[in-house]
């Protein structure tokens, strides 16, 4: 009985320290005033999207959590906060939702209200496109479906109208007025088609733009050079979008989407984490830059 009590402490160890590794969301743990606060964005997979905010508070006499998203460069017209409600099965947790409206960086600022006062806290936020969402192919048969029934009872109206409506009540048309109403339906029908066909290349269009613009690991490389205070690790991002980025002629002539600059994380442009292959070095490093592509940190002395 000892011996499975141990095993389960061991796999629900594993299961905390795993939970977010290699994951988009963004975490932050720290004081917001008089409060200590955990705080958890959920960031959405499309942009526009939802993302999720969980904060547990820790300090007394808390009486409103609030939570609103910034972008980097905004300079007004933020919406009011949304108010984060207690979950009701995590006491110490509050939680709400807030709409991401576009990529890049992002923030989101959490305000507690208390007898203790006030506090807030800013949590960096990189959002960007990381998957492309498939319709649904039974809605898609369904709304075909819908779109035949439309497309003939249109047609059915303009025959009507020009072979029909300017008749008298009981008078049926003769064969000029029917051929007219068959022109009639013909015409329409073309029109239709090409509004159609314009309507299906916008939209492969604005898909080909979005899935452009899905996340991508940027193109870099590591080095380690040798120098006469010891050892430094060099990461040199070769992408050429970023190396571009400020060249706007440049970006549409390949229909590159242009990136947004760097914010620090933590006070810290980079956070590079050094493991060795067998796990048994680690090394938490901030390498600086004076160009934003060319990042240089010194080697701690690790174990060989």
């Amino acid at each position: 009985m000892r011996a499975l009590a141990r095993l389960l402490g061991v796999v629900a160890v594993i299961f905390l320290c795993s939970g977010h590794v290699g994951s988009p969301d963004a975490w932050y743990e720290g004081p917001a005033g008089p409060y200590s606060v955990v705080i958890h964005v959920e960031t959405p997979g499309v942009i526009p999207g939802v993302a999720g905010v969980n904060v547990r508070v820790t300090g007394e006499g808390v009486e409103r959590v609030t939570a609103v998203a910034n972008k980097f460069d905004a300079t007004g017209g933020a919406p009011p906060p949304e108010i984060a409600k207690p979950v009701s099965d995590r006491p110490g947790w509050y939680r709400t939702t807030l709409w991401i409206m576009s990529a890049g960086s992002n923030s989101v600022t959490v305000r507690v209200h208390g007898r203790l006062g006030e506090g807030s806290a800013v949590v960096p936020l990189v959002a960007v496109p990381t998957r492309r969402l498939e319709f649904d192919r039974r809605l898609g048969m369904g709304l075909g479906a819908l779109g035949v029934v439309l497309f003939v009872g249109l047609l059915t109206i303009v025959g009507a109208a020009v072979g029909e409506g300017v008749l008298p009540p009981g008078v049926e048309p003769d064969r000029r007025r029917m051929r007219l109403a068959w022109m009639a339906r013909g015409a329409a029908a073309i029109v239709i088609a090409l509004l159609l066909f314009g309507g299906w290349r916008w939209w492969d269009a604005e898909d080909g733009a979005f899935v452009r613009s899905m996340f991508r690991p940027m193109a870099s490389d590591a080095a380690v050079a040798d120098h006469e205070d010891g050892r430094s690790i060099v990461i040199t991002i070769r992408d050429s979008t970023w190396i571009m980025r400020n060249d706007g002629l440049w970006l549409r002539a390949g229909g590159a989407s242009r990136r947004t600059p760097l914010i620090a994380d933590h006070g810290k442009l980079m956070h590079l984490f050094v493991v060795a292959e067998d796990g048994g070095a680690f090394a938490h490093l901030h390498p600086f830059t004076t160009d934003s592509v060319r990042f240089i940190a010194a080697l701690p002395p690790l174990p060989v």
